[in-house]
């Protein structure tokens, strides 16, 4: 099941958002597929500041992800995690954008079937720069 919503709140005032709730089973046990968050929610903020400056905020969740049957670790932790971004466009074809992910510097795990035996850890904290010409 997926639910979205979506909200243009001013012409410079773009809202979004959406949540999946996935229930998998393993037909042959009837146990949940493992891995497979069963909550995701993403929302997102876009602002106009001129027609050229543009911010953008967004939040991920994910909760309820569960673990193979016999699989002895600790429960896979629930996270969320908040990206900010900046884009100014010079020219037609010139863009500039700055954003930071993972902004409060969340630790978390993408898990992993026990082979390696940790899950895999994913960045924390990070900025990316980036420059585009487009002829």
């Amino acid at each position: 099941m997926v639910l979205e919503l979506t909200y243009q709140l001013t012409d410079n005032l773009f809202l979004s958002s959406d949540y999946a709730y996935r229930k998998t089973e393993n037909k042959t046990t009837n146990e949940d597929v493992a891995e497979v968050p069963k909550h995701i929610v993403h929302a997102m903020i876009d602002y106009s500041i001129t027609p050229k400056w543009f911010l953008n905020s967004e939040v991920f969740y994910t909760a309820d992800t569960p673990r193979e049957v016999g699989d002895a670790r600790e429960k896979i932790d629930n996270y969320a995690v908040v990206n900010i971004s900046t884009a100014y466009k010079v020219t037609d074809g010139l863009e500039g954008m700055l954003a930071v992910r993972n902004l409060f510097d969340k630790e978390y795990v993408s898990p992993s079937n026990a082979n390696p035996v940790n899950d895999y850890p994913m960045e924390g904290l990070n900025i990316y720069a980036e420059l585009k010409y487009r002829f």
